[in-house]
């Protein structure tokens, strides 16, 4: 009997390229897009200019979104493992779930904290995967 657990991640999902010039963001959200890295590169600068957001927008993608490279390891726990819990039980990308967090945590200024313990409490650990193949993308689930 098969007591492995597989899991049902984003069938396309948000990350960071393995060969981008500072983190990667802007080349992985251009293949996301599927445009030119220099489109995203000169939003991304018009909005540092404009709005005055584009880097605090920029060091959350990089802290959140994983890499090309390692989209399965990005589904194993971090800080107490509630961003990947809640990508797989809403079935959302887990970088954006953890990017949504992360700016909550910002915009909150320590509320988020006790939301954050909160749904660590809550969220069922019965149904996190403990075993995840090893650098194979998997969009279904497995015998």
């Amino acid at each position: 009997m098969n007591n492995n657990r597989y899991i049902t991640i984003a069938p396309d999902p948000w990350f960071r390229s393995n060969h981008g010039i500072i983190a990667g963001v802007c080349t992985g959200l251009a293949k996301k897009l599927g445009t030119d890295p220099w489109v995203v590169r000169l939003i991304w600068l018009a909005t540092i200019f404009l709005f005055g957001t584009g880097l605090l927008a920029y060091l959350i993608l990089a802290i959140s979104l994983p890499r090309e490279d390692r989209l399965m390891s990005a589904y194993y726990r971090r800080v107490l493992g509630v961003g990947a819990r809640l990508a797989l039980y809403f079935g959302i990308d887990v970088g954006l779930v953890r990017a949504g967090l992360l700016s909550f945590f910002i915009l909150s200024a320590g509320t988020a904290i006790v939301v954050y313990l909160l749904l660590h409490l809550v969220l069922n650990w019965q149904n996190e995967p403990r075993y995840l193949p090893d650098a194979r993308y998997q969009t279904s689930n497995m015998p």
